[in-house]
């Protein structure tokens, strides 16, 4: 996606022209269609442009209102133009009929003022300076699809799409946030809603906006699921029929771009839905949508994980241009430290070299403008649902659980004394008594991985946070956020909004970046999201039969075998025998002197054999070493890198 910053003095100073320009050199990557700059005294403005929409290729960022009260940069793509564009054309706050994006939501503060993010659907990132009010205005999209990043300190507020953008500020030393570091090492993912990996840098959460002026801050939330709003409908078929509209919309919406799309696929019921509801577009509007071309990976160490003879049925049915790439060449950190990780944070997924590797391989005219992956899928309506069985435990109706359970048993395959034990005999007696005797043993600080520094640890009470959220798991069998009666749909609420998934979605967007295009994933569509939310959980997930309602709506538009393939395909055993083989060289490089262990974050004879276990019988792997690796990699191109 295209790149945001800027900085406001409230002490009056002018804003150092120099400084806009180190702030988006730190994200050159982001502007290869120019970057611009608004700049008036103690306010300066800038963004990084990529063109992707129709709208984008003739609008300059930053744009100032007609009556230049406004000006505004943005990182956004709006999906509910029409809707908005009346209104906004008609009150006058809109003169043009074609906007881009940045255009409609400035217009949509001028006409609804901080309330304008609450109309907008879309993912967004933006700020808006206001000089009758002297104050900036900023806000993330629902979901997080978009980074807003900020630092303020000595009157001076300044924002950004990634951080090392802020760091570039001679203001913003580096400070690293030690216990952030240290949670995402205990508990990946799981820490830091608003924090950043950096002291005095801090980010908007999904869903949130803010106001700064003079006084000084004032952040809150905009929005959020609303846990009342129920969907029921006395004909199965109907949330069937509704799912695919809104299915539909979300990937329409995406494919409004003049660029080629790439469709990241594999024989999943995240990915192949959005490539046969694209072709479907495409044939029903020839010229009106994009080039779009499959890309698959294959693995050929670990052949078993491939998928290939599927997506090949995919894209022969929707008659997509088709691409398969090996990606044995292509392991995780096979480009350290060229430009392994990213420089926003740590995180980064053994997958970055799968995207870079395909890409980089296609030639200049098939290279997209925009990426679509179907990751989303599995946050959205993806895992299993063990509250679809509980629900009759709790009402009393053991007999209808036992006709599931039979039912579930006939489909799957297993024993029925598999059934009542994950369902009755695990939920009412096994679950309740871990849960009591951890809090007798006093949590669970034997489950810190044991390379993390105890002392470290102590000083930040670890243990502590560590035990607080590994008990919301395990204790709360029935229980639930206070707003959520329903149990099944909390489960599914906290799949959507935890910081994980939030953070992946972040680090998708910053990937593709990096890669010259942008991530626009339709599983992250708000509206989607919300009425998956809203409908009965069994629509989802009943036992172990997952994601029925996109089954459903897929019938005559995937081919039969796709449908019906519940078998758990992916490239971990490759990326694992990579972790062993191809990238071993440099982990034990990475682990000769931890600059980590320097730091104080871990035991590196821990670390070290940690690692040879697992090159030696496949043990102890996790999200836990490979966060040690990023960890360690990241440090390294810190430290090293220019003033």
């Amino acid at each position: 996606m295209s790149g945001i910053c800027g900085q406001v003095n409230f002490d009056g100073t002018p804003v150092d022209p120099q400084l806009l320009r180190k702030m988006t050199q730190a994200a050159i990557h982001r502007g290869p269609d120019g970057v611009h700059y608004s700049i008036q005294n103690h306010v300066g403005l800038a963004h990084l442009s990529v063109h992707t929409t129709p709208e984008s290729v003739t609008e300059q960022q930053p744009i100032w209102s007609k009556n230049k009260k406004y000006c505004i940069t943005a990182d956004a793509r709006i999906d509910n133009r029409e809707e908005l564009i009346k209104p906004l054309l008609t009150d006058g706050a809109l003169s043009n009929p074609t906007p881009g994006d940045a255009e409609l939501i400035l217009a949509s503060y001028q006409k609804w003022g901080t309330a304008c993010p609450e109309k907008l659907v879309g993912d967004f990132a933006f700020a808006i300076w206001d000089i009758k009010k002297q104050q900036i205005f900023a806000a993330r999209d629902r979901l997080g699809c978009r980074s807003f990043h900020y630092h303020h300190s000595d009157q001076k507020f300044s924002w950004a799409t990634e951080p090392s953008q802020l760091l570039a500020k001679p203001n913003c030393p580096l400070q690293l946030n030690h216990h952030l570091i240290l949670q995402d090492l205990a508990l990946p993912g799981v820490g830091g809603r608003c924090d950043s990996y950096f002291d005095g840098i801090f980010k908007l959460a999904p869903g949130e906006r803010l106001v700064v002026n003079r006084s000084g801050i004032n952040k809150e939330v905009y929005w959020d699921f609303d846990p009342d709003k129920e969907i029921h409908y006395s004909d199965d078929r109907d949330y069937i029929d509704h799912f695919r509209e809104l299915f539909t919309q979300a990937v329409k919406v995406r494919l409004r771009t003049y660029g080629s799309v790439a469709l990241f696929m594999s024989s999943g019921l995240d990915s192949t839905p959005i490539a046969a509801t694209a072709a479907q577009l495409h044939s029903a509007t020839p010229g009106e949508i994009p080039k779009l071309q499959i890309l698959h990976w294959t693995y050929g160490r670990t052949p078993n994980a491939n998928e290939f003879l599927l997506a090949r049925e995919v894209a022969a049915q929707t008659g997509l241009s088709y691409h398969e790439q090996n990606v044995d060449d292509f392991w995780p950190l096979y480009d350290y430290p060229q430009q392994f990780p990213l420089a926003s944070e740590p995180f980064c997924s053994p997958a970055y070299g799968f995207y870079k590797g395909t890409i980089n391989t296609l030639s200049k005219s098939q290279r997209p403008k925009v990426c679509m992956t179907g990751f989303s899928g599995d946050f959205l309506i993806g895992g299993p649902n063990p509250y679809y069985m509980q629900q009759f435990i709790k009402r009393g109706q053991i007999a209808k659980l036992a006709r599931k359970i039979r039912s579930q048993a006939h489909l799957t395959g297993l024993p029925h004394r598999m059934g009542w034990y994950d369902y009755f005999i695990q939920p009412l007696y096994v679950q309740p008594l871990r849960a009591q005797l951890a809090r007798l043993l006093g949590g669970y600080r034997q489950r810190l991985p044991k390379y993390i520094n105890p002392d470290l640890a102590q000083c930040v009470n670890l243990w502590a946070w560590k035990q607080a959220n590994t008990e919301h798991r395990i204790i709360n069998l029935f229980g639930s956020a206070p707003q959520w009666t329903d149990p099944a749909r909390n489960t599914r609420y906290r799949s959507i909004t935890r910081h994980q998934n939030v953070r992946f979605r972040a680090w998708q967007d910053n990937c593709m970046a990096h890669l010259g295009a942008e991530n626009w994933e339709p599983w992250d569509d708000i509206r989607l999201a919300e009425f998956v939310l809203a409908i009965p959980p069994e629509q989802l997930c009943r036992g172990l039969n997952q994601k029925l309602i996109i089954r459903q709506a897929m019938i005559n538009h995937l081919p039969r075998k796709v449908l019906e393939n519940r078998g758990l395909r992916t490239g971990g055993p490759d990326v694992r025998a990579d972790m062993r083989q191809a990238s071993a060289v440099v982990v034990n490089k990475l682990l000769l002197k931890p600059v980590s262990e320097q730091m104080g974050f871990i035991t590196g004879s821990v670390l070290r054999q940690h690692f040879k276990e697992f090159v030696a019988d496949n043990s102890h792997w996790g999200m836990n070493l490979w966060g040690a690796l990023c960890l360690e990699a990241w440090l390294r191109k810190f430290i090293d890198r220019p003033a």
